[in-house]
């Protein structure tokens, strides 16, 4: 939250440095423009005062009658005009114009086309600000929107590993401590045989699932580093669905029902290790977050080479349908959870996947639940 705020205090002052900075060239703009008008009306009036000279040298006694300074002539208004231009060049034009007394008038301004130029430098400038601004603000905005996302994912990245290490330290040390209980309980206790029996079966089911652990964050590092071993030959789904659906309901704490349609009985070319791992996350998800008693039903298409399986759990946020694809992420919070796992499941399901040039897709299932989908090529 804090990094947050350091970014949006950042943006703010840039935006506003950035803003008074365009402010104050397009003011400098108006200043430089507004002087130079003042410079050609001081040009004016000193041409005004040069006028009476020029006048010395025009007079003609045939020549029209113009006033000047208050002072009336009889100037060739033809040889007036080139010395006029002669002397000042183009930076005014001269007219004259009759008075009530029928004198000629001589008029001098500015040159049109040097205001004009004037004014097209000064809109040019503050054009070329206004694009500068514009820019600045839309790659500003990109920055922005990019580094957020980036320590948003960040964020999210150090909650999920902190997700994931809590689930873990959970995971690894609830069959540890289990299996430490019950060689405990048999190097003290002599117990008959039935109950050692019974104990030593939950050390081994306990050692399974440690086991099982092991190798899921094992296969995360292969696929990540790429290093993962396949080897594809053709897979019954049917009997292969069979025989997780198999070790599964095999499982004491196992309530409920999970059918699986003999439309799956139809084969792909996969690998039958990786493939066994993502189908057994799958119908296990299905069966942890039942809640209550499981009913899963497992169906298949040959015509578009698919496969479903439709849960009615307690379904998942349709906000949440592509982020639990992600590694470590799981649906609420770790430290109040209280289903088992690690975030991994389905991030290994998806790259199994992806291995295999399949892809899944995730649905609710009305009224209550979730379908998994994946379609082989």
């Amino acid at each position: 939250m804090k990094v947050k705020l350091i970014l949006f205090f950042v943006v703010l002052y840039l935006t506003g440095a950035f803003a008074w900075w365009t402010y104050s060239l397009i003011s400098l703009s108006e200043k430089v423009y507004v002087t130079q008008k003042q410079n050609l009306e001081l040009q004016t009036s000193l041409a005004l005062y040069e006028m009476d000279v020029l006048s010395q040298e025009c007079l003609n006694p045939q020549g029209q009658p113009v006033l000047i300074n208050n002072k009336s002539y009889l100037l060739d208004t033809a040889l007036f005009s080139a010395y006029f231009y002669k002397s000042f060049g183009n930076l005014f034009e001269l007219h004259f114009y009759p008075n009530s007394e029928e004198l000629l008038l001589p008029v001098i301004k500015p040159s049109e086309l040097l205001v004009q130029e004037s004014e097209k430098e000064l809109t040019k400038r503050k054009r070329a600000y206004y694009s500068e601004a514009l820019f600045f603000m839309f790659l500003l905005f990109i920055g922005v929107v990019v580094t957020y996302k980036s320590i948003d994912k960040v964020l999210q990245l150090n909650k999920q590993q902190k997700n994931f290490m809590l689930s873990v330290t959970h995971e690894l040390k609830t069959p540890v401590a289990a299996i430490k209980l019950i060689t405990q309980t048999l190097n003290k206790h002599n117990l008959v045989e039935e109950k050692r029996t019974e104990l030593l079966a939950k050390a081994d089911t306990n050692s399974d699932r440690l086991t099982k652990l092991i190798d899921g964050l094992l296969l995360a590092l292969k696929i990540e580093s790429k290093t993962i071993d396949t080897s594809y030959k053709p897979i019954n789904l049917y009997e292969s669905i069979l025989e997780i659906v198999k070790e599964i309901k095999s499982h004491p704490s196992f309530e409920g029902e999970i059918e699986v349609n003999n439309s799956l009985n139809f084969s792909i070319i996969g690998d039958p290790i990786s493939l066994r791992i993502a189908f057994s996350n799958i119908i296990e998800n299905a069966v942890k977050y039942s809640n209550g008693k499981a009913k899963v039903q497992i169906d298949g298409n040959k015509n578009d080479m698919s496969i479903s399986f439709a849960d009615q759990g307690i379904g998942i946020p349709k906000s949440q349908h592509k982020k639990i694809f992600e590694k470590f992420y799981r649906v609420g919070d770790e430290e109040i959870r209280n289903t088992k796992g690690t975030g991994i499941g389905l991030f290994l399901v998806q790259n199994i996947l992806k291995l295999h040039k399949a892809k899944i897709s995730v649905a609710p299932n009305y009224p209550n639940g979730t379908i998994f989908k994946i379609r082989f090529k």
